[in-house]
């Protein structure tokens, strides 16, 4: 996760596999055109679900279930970058 704010960066970070198999279905699937999902009942982080939804230029929605509870969850004043003109 990265903001536009002037600290270290990335602020928080985990790692999913991109591909491949979570017992006998995909690990990803799409959902329409904008939404993908992440499902698996455990890895090395613990994340068990991802969901990544495109939105309008400069947004986007990521929701994440960590089942171990290894990641804090971020600071909610993250600091917003301005859209390029």
């Amino acid at each position: 996760m990265y903001d536009a704010s002037g600290n270290g960066q990335p602020l928080r970070s985990a790692r999913i596999a991109g591909g491949g198999t979570c017992g006998t279905k995909p690990c990803w699937k799409a959902i329409g055109t904008t939404r993908y999902q992440y499902a698996s009942k455990g890895n090395a982080e613990s994340i068990t679900q991802l969901q990544l939804k495109a939105g309008a230029d400069g947004r986007s929605q990521v929701k994440l279930k960590d089942a171990a509870r290894t990641l804090a969850p971020p600071d909610p004043s993250l600091t917003r970058r301005s859209p390029c003109s």
